[in-house]
């Protein structure tokens, strides 16, 4: 009886110390800013998969600033006049896999298309075509 009795205790000691591994804030994140450095999509993915590696989940993506709009947007299409170069724009498909390759490691894109201080390349690329 004894016996039984101190087996017991021992699992009871060992689930006591049994912890949850949990993160210590909710929201654990990078931002990477390549409106102003354009980094391919092969980049962008890699950098995905060191933030779900090192149990990051939010990749805080800022893709147009002031000085370049490196997104195609279909109705649109001369934005992507603002861009650095022409091989440096990122389509709609992209940005589709890029969020698609994310969500499946658990990684959460929050993009960043800017402000009103970044309407500056947009003015620049349709001043002869914007009617006020």
């Amino acid at each position: 009886m004894s016996r039984k009795l101190r087996r017991h205790d021992f699992y009871a000691r060992l689930s006591l110390r049994i912890r949850q591994d949990e993160p210590r804030f909710a929201h654990r994140g990078l931002l990477i800013d390549s409106s102003r450095n354009f980094l391919t999509v092969g980049t962008v993915k890699r950098t995905i998969d060191a933030l779900a590696a090192t149990k990051m989940n939010v990749l805080h993506w800022h893709i147009v600033d002031s000085q370049s709009f490196p997104f195609e947007v279909p109705e649109y299409p001369r934005l992507t006049d603002a861009a650095y170069s022409e091989a440096e724009i990122y389509s709609p498909a992209d940005l589709e896999d890029i969020v698609s390759y994310a969500y499946y490691r658990g990684v959460r894109i929050m993009p960043e298309f800017g402000t009103l201080p970044d309407r500056k390349a947009l003015l620049e690329t349709w001043s002869d075509s914007m009617i006020w």
